[in-house]
Protein backbone atom coordinates (compact mmCIF):
# COMPACT_ATOMS: atom_id res chain seq x y z
CA UNK A 1 0.00 0.00 0.00
CA UNK A 2 1.39 3.71 -0.96
CA UNK A 3 2.44 5.89 1.85
CA UNK A 4 1.40 9.43 1.58
CA UNK A 5 3.41 12.12 2.52
CA UNK A 6 1.18 13.74 5.21
CA UNK A 7 1.01 9.71 6.63
CA UNK A 8 5.14 9.70 6.63
CA UNK A 9 5.19 13.03 8.32
CA UNK A 10 2.55 12.47 10.80
CA UNK A 11 2.73 8.58 11.38
CA UNK A 12 -0.78 7.84 11.33
CA UNK A 13 -3.12 7.10 8.49
CA UNK A 14 -6.28 6.83 9.87
CA UNK A 15 -8.04 6.16 13.91
CA UNK A 16 -8.13 2.26 14.83
CA UNK A 17 -11.86 1.24 14.95
CA UNK A 18 -13.78 2.19 17.58
CA UNK A 19 -14.20 -1.06 19.57
CA UNK A 20 -10.42 -1.13 19.73
CA UNK A 21 -9.71 1.91 20.93
CA UNK A 22 -11.84 1.15 24.06
CA UNK A 23 -10.38 -2.26 24.64
CA UNK A 24 -6.54 -0.27 24.71
CA UNK A 25 -8.45 2.21 27.33
CA UNK A 26 -9.67 -0.85 29.54
CA UNK A 27 -5.86 -2.06 29.18
CA UNK A 28 -4.75 1.16 31.03
CA UNK A 29 -7.32 0.88 33.54
CA UNK A 30 -9.71 3.36 31.88
CA UNK A 31 -12.71 1.96 31.97
CA UNK A 32 -16.35 3.23 31.27
CA UNK A 33 -19.56 2.84 28.98
CA UNK A 34 -19.36 3.76 25.48
CA UNK A 35 -22.32 3.29 22.82
CA UNK A 36 -20.40 4.69 19.86
CA UNK A 37 -21.89 6.98 17.37
CA UNK A 38 -23.95 4.22 14.61
CA UNK A 39 -24.74 5.97 11.10
CA UNK A 40 -23.10 9.32 11.67
CA UNK A 41 -20.62 10.22 8.71
CA UNK A 42 -17.35 11.46 8.86
CA UNK A 43 -16.92 15.65 9.03
CA UNK A 44 -14.90 17.70 6.39
CA UNK A 45 -11.88 18.24 7.81
CA UNK A 46 -11.65 15.07 10.47
CA UNK A 47 -9.51 11.78 9.91
CA UNK A 48 -12.26 10.33 11.72
CA UNK A 49 -13.71 8.72 15.25
CA UNK A 50 -11.81 8.89 18.57
CA UNK A 51 -12.45 7.89 21.82
CA UNK A 52 -11.89 10.04 24.45
CA UNK A 53 -13.16 9.86 27.89
CA UNK A 54 -14.38 12.47 30.10
CA UNK A 55 -11.69 13.72 32.20
CA UNK A 56 -14.10 13.25 35.73
CA UNK A 57 -13.75 9.93 34.57
CA UNK A 58 -10.33 10.04 35.49
CA UNK A 59 -9.89 12.51 38.59
CA UNK A 60 -12.07 15.10 39.99
CA UNK A 61 -9.42 18.16 39.15
CA UNK A 62 -8.49 18.80 35.41
CA UNK A 63 -4.39 18.98 35.89
CA UNK A 64 -4.82 15.90 38.08
CA UNK A 65 -6.05 14.26 35.14
CA UNK A 66 -3.68 15.65 32.98
CA UNK A 67 -0.92 14.41 34.84
CA UNK A 68 -2.56 11.04 35.12
CA UNK A 69 -2.05 10.54 31.66
CA UNK A 70 1.16 12.06 31.04
CA UNK A 71 2.15 9.38 33.72
CA UNK A 72 0.29 6.69 31.57
CA UNK A 73 2.09 8.31 27.82
CA UNK A 74 5.51 7.72 30.04
CA UNK A 75 4.39 4.12 31.38
CA UNK A 76 3.26 2.74 27.94
CA UNK A 77 6.91 4.16 26.35
CA UNK A 78 9.18 2.52 28.87
CA UNK A 79 9.87 5.58 30.26
CA UNK A 80 11.11 7.18 27.05
CA UNK A 81 9.22 10.40 27.66
CA UNK A 82 9.58 13.77 29.67
CA UNK A 83 7.82 16.94 30.96
CA UNK A 84 9.15 20.18 30.28
CA UNK A 85 6.26 21.19 32.52
CA UNK A 86 6.64 19.09 35.34
CA UNK A 87 6.54 21.60 38.66
CA UNK A 88 4.10 23.60 36.79
CA UNK A 89 1.06 21.71 36.25
CA UNK A 90 -1.11 22.89 38.69
CA UNK A 91 -4.89 24.12 39.31
CA UNK A 92 -3.63 28.03 38.47
CA UNK A 93 -1.81 27.03 35.33
CA UNK A 94 -3.30 24.64 32.93
CA UNK A 95 -7.05 24.40 32.28
CA UNK A 96 -9.35 23.49 29.25
CA UNK A 97 -10.82 26.43 26.79
CA UNK A 98 -14.29 27.44 27.27
CA UNK A 99 -15.24 26.64 23.92
CA UNK A 100 -13.66 23.44 24.17
CA UNK A 101 -15.00 22.33 27.76
CA UNK A 102 -18.92 23.12 26.14
CA UNK A 103 -18.03 20.73 23.47
CA UNK A 104 -16.96 18.20 25.15
CA UNK A 105 -20.30 18.93 27.81
CA UNK A 106 -22.27 18.99 24.60
CA UNK A 107 -20.80 15.38 23.17
CA UNK A 108 -21.73 13.69 26.89
CA UNK A 109 -25.30 15.45 26.22
CA UNK A 110 -25.04 13.86 22.99
CA UNK A 111 -23.93 10.61 23.75
CA UNK A 112 -26.03 10.77 27.12
CA UNK A 113 -24.65 8.16 30.02
CA UNK A 114 -21.09 7.46 28.45
CA UNK A 115 -18.07 7.75 29.88
CA UNK A 116 -15.86 7.18 26.94
CA UNK A 117 -16.74 9.60 23.91
CA UNK A 118 -16.84 8.96 20.52
CA UNK A 119 -15.62 12.33 18.64
CA UNK A 120 -14.51 13.09 15.14
CA UNK A 121 -11.06 14.71 15.41
CA UNK A 122 -7.92 15.72 12.97
CA UNK A 123 -4.13 14.95 14.62
CA UNK A 124 -2.89 17.96 13.61
CA UNK A 125 -2.13 17.43 10.14
CA UNK A 126 -4.81 20.19 8.89
CA UNK A 127 -3.13 23.31 10.62
CA UNK A 128 -0.22 22.34 9.95
CA UNK A 129 2.63 25.74 10.15
CA UNK A 130 -0.26 27.39 11.94
CA UNK A 131 0.08 29.60 14.70
CA UNK A 132 -2.36 28.51 17.32
CA UNK A 133 -3.91 31.72 18.57
CA UNK A 134 -4.33 31.71 14.09
CA UNK A 135 -5.85 28.23 14.38
CA UNK A 136 -8.42 29.42 16.85
CA UNK A 137 -9.99 32.32 14.56
CA UNK A 138 -10.04 29.66 11.72
CA UNK A 139 -11.68 26.87 13.04
CA UNK A 140 -15.49 26.17 11.60
CA UNK A 141 -18.66 26.25 13.12
CA UNK A 142 -18.48 22.94 14.27
CA UNK A 143 -14.92 22.91 15.01
CA UNK A 144 -12.92 23.05 18.26
CA UNK A 145 -9.37 22.91 19.96
CA UNK A 146 -8.43 19.41 21.41
CA UNK A 147 -6.74 20.38 24.80
CA UNK A 148 -3.68 18.37 26.63
CA UNK A 149 -5.76 15.74 27.92
CA UNK A 150 -7.63 14.75 24.78
CA UNK A 151 -4.64 14.59 22.46
CA UNK A 152 -2.60 12.34 25.55
CA UNK A 153 -5.53 9.80 25.34
CA UNK A 154 -5.29 9.90 21.27
CA UNK A 155 -1.87 8.99 21.84
CA UNK A 156 -2.48 6.42 24.01
CA UNK A 157 -5.00 4.85 21.56
CA UNK A 158 -2.73 5.94 18.49
CA UNK A 159 1.33 5.62 19.57
CA UNK A 160 2.16 5.56 15.60
CA UNK A 161 0.88 9.21 15.73
CA UNK A 162 4.46 10.29 17.39
CA UNK A 163 7.48 8.02 17.09
CA UNK A 164 9.79 9.59 15.23
CA UNK A 165 11.80 12.94 14.74
CA UNK A 166 10.21 13.49 11.31
CA UNK A 167 6.22 13.07 12.77
CA UNK A 168 4.56 16.68 12.87
CA UNK A 169 4.50 17.96 16.44
CA UNK A 170 1.19 18.06 18.15
CA UNK A 171 -0.46 21.90 19.05
CA UNK A 172 -2.94 21.17 21.58
CA UNK A 173 -5.29 24.63 20.85
CA UNK A 174 -8.49 23.73 23.34
CA UNK A 175 -5.79 23.82 26.35
CA UNK A 176 -4.62 27.20 27.91
CA UNK A 177 -1.89 27.38 30.05
CA UNK A 178 0.31 30.04 32.24
CA UNK A 179 4.03 30.18 31.58
CA UNK A 180 7.19 32.72 32.71
CA UNK A 181 5.12 34.39 35.53
CA UNK A 182 4.90 33.88 39.45
CA UNK A 183 1.86 31.96 40.00
CA UNK A 184 -0.03 32.95 42.99
CA UNK A 185 -3.14 31.91 44.80
CA UNK A 186 -3.74 35.36 45.71
CA UNK A 187 -3.84 36.11 41.78
CA UNK A 188 -7.17 36.11 40.27
CA UNK A 189 -7.66 33.37 37.40
CA UNK A 190 -8.39 36.31 35.03
CA UNK A 191 -5.47 38.07 35.72
CA UNK A 192 -3.30 35.38 34.85
CA UNK A 193 -1.83 35.54 30.91
CA UNK A 194 -2.89 31.94 29.43
CA UNK A 195 -1.05 33.01 26.18
CA UNK A 196 0.50 29.31 25.82
CA UNK A 197 -1.10 26.32 24.53
CA UNK A 198 0.54 22.61 25.70
CA UNK A 199 2.70 20.58 22.90
CA UNK A 200 3.21 17.00 22.48
CA UNK A 201 6.36 16.85 20.27
CA UNK A 202 9.09 13.92 19.55
CA UNK A 203 12.69 15.10 21.00
CA UNK A 204 15.09 13.54 18.89
CA UNK A 205 18.25 13.56 20.44
CA UNK A 206 17.32 11.44 23.60
CA UNK A 207 14.25 9.60 21.28
CA UNK A 208 11.73 10.51 23.36
CA UNK A 209 8.11 11.92 23.25
CA UNK A 210 7.43 14.90 25.67
CA UNK A 211 5.27 17.46 26.67
CA UNK A 212 5.70 21.63 27.03
CA UNK A 213 3.81 24.41 26.05
CA UNK A 214 3.94 27.18 23.36
CA UNK A 215 3.00 30.76 23.02
CA UNK A 216 0.01 30.97 21.06
CA UNK A 217 1.09 33.14 18.02
CA UNK A 218 4.41 30.73 17.57
CA UNK A 219 4.00 29.12 14.62
CA UNK A 220 5.99 26.16 13.35
CA UNK A 221 6.23 23.96 10.37
CA UNK A 222 7.72 21.08 12.59
CA UNK A 223 3.84 20.93 14.53
CA UNK A 224 0.29 21.21 13.74
CA UNK A 225 -3.17 21.78 16.00
CA UNK A 226 -5.54 18.87 16.30
CA UNK A 227 -9.14 19.68 16.76
CA UNK A 228 -12.35 17.78 16.86
CA UNK A 229 -15.96 18.43 15.56
CA UNK A 230 -19.67 17.62 16.79
CA UNK A 231 -21.76 15.82 14.95
CA UNK A 232 -25.82 16.84 14.26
Amino acid sequence: MLVTQEQQETGFSMPKPVEEQIGILRNLSLVGTCEGINGKSIPRGADGFFVIPRWELVASKYHTAVRHVLALIKKTRDGKFYNYREDEIGPLTIRCSKKTDNAFRALAEQQAGCDLLVVACQFGSHYRDYAVDRVLSNLRPNEFGLDAFSVGIMLLTHPERLMSPINLWIDCPGGEFVVDEEVSEEKPTNDRDFNHAPLYRYCEEDKIIAFGAGHIEHRSEKSGSATGFLVS
